[in-house]
Parts: structure tokens; sequence; C-alpha cells
């Protein structure tokens, strides 16, 4: 059984707030931990989240030779659109003020068990 997750980065100087969908391993330990060790600079996190809904979270975003969804490279990041050739998997993209008053059932990635938040430096659950 999966453990849904939103991924959101905050990025002030364009005023968006840019969030993905994770599949597996959403809790604390899993994506959070990861996202905390690999993805702590704003820089990291937009590159991650540019690349839109991630079937499973590794420690890198590259693709190396060989890696599909079907056969992921160690440590590496499993993305619907990139790995596996999906559509409407894309980010999603408001305004800051929109992201803040958004009604979570209403949102495209709808309520997930668990919602990081990168902002200011720091990621947040």
């Amino acid at each position: 059984m999966s453990t849904n997750a939103t991924i959101t980065v905050i990025d002030k100087a364009n005023d968006k707030a840019i969030t993905i969908y994770s599949h597996w391993d959403g809790y604390p330990e899993g994506v959070g931990q990861t996202l905390k060790d690999h993805y702590s600079t704003l820089d990291q996190a937009l590159a991650l989240v540019a690349l839109g809904a991630v079937s499973s979270l590794g420690k890198s975003i590259d693709k190396p030779d060989g890696h599909s969804f079907n056969a992921p490279a160690e440590d590496c990041t499993v993305f619907y659109g990139r790995d596996r050739g999906e559509d409407d998997v894309a980010c999603d993209v408001q305004s800051i003020s929109s992201f803040k008053t958004r009604n979570v059932k209403d949102s495209k990635w709808g309520r997930q068990e668990y919602n990081y938040v990168f902002d200011n430096g720091i990621w947040k659950h």
C-alpha cells in the first residue's frame, strides 16, 4: 500500500507555489527525510518539482542510462512523465496567496496523507 504526499516549493522571487504529487513512502521518515537530505536548497527543490509527479522519490533527479519506470536506477527519482510517459502529471503552479487560501480537497492533487512545503530554506510538513 502506498503512502501519498504532495511536495510544494514556495518561490517568493516569482510569487509561485509549485506542487507535485509523490506516490510512495510519503511519511516523514521516507519522503520527508529524503527532501531534507537531498533537496535542501531552493535550486534543488525547484529542479525536483519542475519534472512533475513522482512515483518514488530518490536521492537524485538524474536519469542515468537504462533508468526507466520499470527498471529504476538505484537512488534515482522515478517520474511519471519522464520515466513512464504519462500525461497530466506536470507540476501545479499557483500564486502564493492562492496556495495559502486553497481548499486542499479541490487542488489538482487532492488531499494526501502528508504534505511537504519548502519555504525559506526549510522543509515543513
